[in-house]
């Protein structure tokens, strides 16, 4: 996981909001499945907290995904609710770090990992 960026954030989302948050939930997974070095693009909930876990094969990745974020979606996802947490694995690069910054990001120290490619 040398290069590779991972980065989990929860998000609280109004009652009266979840509709348009799913609607926005497809878009994204559609847009980010058009990408490259997207490694896993997940969307879960509990309740009224979404849960997206994104991995990145680069900090370039990471970063491609963010601005195409940042330009398409930015507005529409934040008007719905609000960043409870951003947890970040990985060796994000400097510009990574300064966009995730912004969602209140940790930082975790990778200890050790593996992880099974399938095809």
């Amino acid at each position: 996981m040398k290069d590779q960026v991972l980065y989990v954030i929860d998000f609280a989302v109004a009652a009266e909001k979840e509709a348009a948050m799913s609607q926005l939930i497809e878009a994204l997974v559609a847009s980010t499945a058009k990408e490259t070095g997207v490694l896993n693009y997940h969307w879960a909930r509990n309740a009224n907290v979404y849960t997206s876990l994104e991995h990145f094969e680069s900090s370039q990745a990471a970063y491609d995904h963010l601005i195409n974020f940042a330009k398409n979606f930015a507005e529409d996802y934040l008007s719905l609710g609000q960043v409870l947490s951003t947890k970040v694995y990985g060796n994000p690069d400097a510009a990574v770090k300064e966009i995730l910054d912004g969602f209140g990001a940790v930082y975790e120290e990778t200890v050790a990992s593996y992880a099974k490619v399938l095809n």
